[in-house]
């Protein structure tokens, strides 16, 4: 282990930093009194680099004076190196320290050098032992940082420091030896907005979420005991027959037996198993049941027990590398599951004076497709800023353009979502009944998949690219790898490559946007999916909207090169209500 130099006063600290001032790469770590910046500290400061010494500097005794020194330090142009680098940002950010880039993040490198396949684990104390041979006690972790330092505590957090800075060392080689190093420049670039979103933050209107959650549950019991009455009693007097209260609409052997007594000849009572029989009364109730019983259950009193004491905001935590594909992970709560329905997202609102700006791409992954496979009528389309939507309902159903129904719109986007990454007839009437709703039988799912290919020939013959493709690892167009344990199934290479561009498109946006937005007062508050929210003033509204705008089509202009990618955005007192 190197010496390290404990550093408790202005002047010492003036002495210490001036030789690391001329380090290339300086890695930080933190030692915080508990996980949360609001309410916890940062007592200590680690600073290491290539040379001897590591510096541990006690934030709490060096005082503001001693935070401005360190501040200037860290807008000095090193590679800045961390590990999870967003929790130390949070933290920084408290105490108005925001380090200049470039940074370095193990944390985020070791995930991308595992590619989705989860062979490892990525803490700290792992990636020592697997890349520095180092056995990394964690004890002292949770030990008390607010009271008097034992010397043990100090050489933990110097320890710390330095194993930061040597796995930087051992991870690049991999980086490159993988063609990542583009791919890990994007994360690291997209530190700031990801740790200025879970610090920020969201603000959450407590009154109209409790009445939107009494409604729910009112819907629930009044479901509920529809689905009782014609479950027990065909419809028929079982609202005054006390054997219908024994009936447990959450046990699915119990709610089978009662539909197979209505002659339905089910053999399991998922929603995929119920759908298909969904024009039977009970089957619907239940159906119905079920939707307002998960909206209670997941975005009830739990989402209040979410809002935080001194910000009264809730603050989601966002998982960078969240899914195999590279796309985010939401949680604490999780946004990415909040209803899209104007009731729900109504209740999310930003402060008087202040606006909610949602942006968000248009058939990003259909666009992608595109791209990637050059087919000529889908390029095209969108050259013209027609809806894909509407063209393929009128391929498939050989009517113009303007004579196209919703309905057939929305069958033909279960079509273009299910085809682009390859699924046969069974899964496409599946996924179509399942997730939009649109009853589709095998037969016209042959058809419509028949009809698919023929217009969108290329799309075809991308797929057709890797029916002998035995590798074992997938590519975005931005470099990004996906490993496989075992050869995958083409939709998971086709998902693989197609959302996981996506993810990169998203997360250059998220790059450009803190500086896009440098003097505005907006803030990046939250990320779902293919949208990103921002919180800033009302009064500009239109030049923030402008902004936002631009950074997200130049993160598209970054890999779809022949494909626009034009970007709605919208400026609101709340997330689901439009602004006067």
């Amino acid at each position: 282990m190197r010496p390290f130099r404990y550093i408790v006063d202005l002047s010492s600290l003036e002495e210490a930093l001036t030789p690391f001032r001329f380090e290339p790469v300086v890695a930080l770590d933190l030692e915080t009194t508990g996980l949360d910046p609001h309410r916890d500290e940062a007592r200590l400061l680690q600073i290491a680099a290539e040379r001897e010494e590591v510096l541990v500097c006690d934030l709490s005794r060096l005082g503001p004076a001693g935070c401005r020194r360190i501040g200037e330090f860290l807008d000095g142009p090193a590679v800045k190196v961390f590990h999870n680098g967003k929790f130390d940002l949070k933290f920084l950010r408290a105490l108005g320290l925001f380090p200049k880039e470039p940074y370095f993040d193990t944390f985020l490198a070791s995930q991308l050098i595992d590619g989705g396949a989860d062979g490892r684990r990525h803490s700290l104390e792992a990636l020592a032992d697997d890349f520095l041979k180092i056995r990394l006690a964690k004890d002292l972790q949770r030990s008390d940082w607010g009271g008097d330092l034992s010397a043990s505590q100090l050489a933990y957090a110097a320890r710390d420091g330095e194993v930061t800075f040597l796995l930087r060392k051992a991870l690049i080689p991999h980086l490159v030896k993988l063609g990542l190093v583009a791919t890990a420049k994007l994360e690291f670039d997209c530190l700031p907005a990801v740790a200025e979103m879970e610090y920020a933050g969201i603000g959450l209107d407590r009154i109209a979420w409790s009445s939107l959650e009494r409604q729910a549950r009112g819907a629930m019991e009044e479901e509920g005991r529809k689905a009782k009455a014609l479950l027990e009693g065909n419809g028929q007097g079982c609202l005054f027959d006390e054997g219908c209260s024994d009936l447990n609409l959450d046990s699915q052997k119990q709610v089978l037996e009662a539909l197979r007594r209505r002659g339905l000849s089910l053999s399991g009572t998922a929603r995929g198993d119920l759908l298909p029989f969904a024009s039977d009364p009970a089957v619907a109730a239940l159906l119905d049941y079920r939707r307002q019983a998960k909206r209670v259950q997941a975005f009830g009193n739990t989402l209040l027990r979410y809002l935080h004491p001194v910000t009264g905001r809730v603050h989601p935590e966002y998982r960078q590398i969240g899914a195999s594909t590279g796309r985010f992970a939401c949680r604490n709560p999780n946004l990415q599951q909040i209803p899209r329905e104007g009731s729900f997202r109504s209740c999310f609102t930003a402060p008087p004076g202040r606006l909610l700006f949602s942006a968000d791409y248009s058939q990003i992954e259909l666009r992608v497709v595109a791209q990637i496979s050059r087919d000529a009528t889908m390029t095209g389309a969108f050259r013209r800023g027609w809806d894909l939507h509407r063209l393929t309902a009128s391929l498939m159903t050989g009517r113009d353009l303007s004579a196209v129904s919703d309905g057939e719109r929305q069958a033909a986007k279960a079509v273009n979502f299910g085809l682009i990454y390859a699924m046969g007839p069974d899964r496409l009437a599946q996924y179509a009944t399942q997730t939009f709703g649109v009853p589709l039988s095998v037969e016209e799912a042959r058809h419509f998949r028949e009809r698919f290919f023929r217009h969108y020939q290329a799309v075809g013959r991308w797929h057709e690219s890797f029916r002998f493709d035995e590798s074992l690892e997938a590519r975005t167009l931005g470099g990004r790898l996906r490993r496989f344990r075992e050869r995958p199934r083409l939709t998971e290479r086709c998902n693989a490559i197609v959302q996981g561009t996506a993810a990169d498109i998203l997360k250059k946006a998220l790059t450009l946007l803190p500086k896009a937005l440098t003097g505005t007062g907006a803030l990046v508050v939250g990320s779902v999916h293919d949208e990103i929210l921002l919180e800033g003033p009302e009064a500009r509204r239109e030049e923030i909207l402008r902004r936002l705008k631009e950074a997200m089509e130049e993160a598209g202009r970054t890999w779809l090169t022949d494909v626009p990618t034009p970007v709605c955005a919208t400026a609101r007192k709340s997330w689901g209500k439009a602004s006067d």
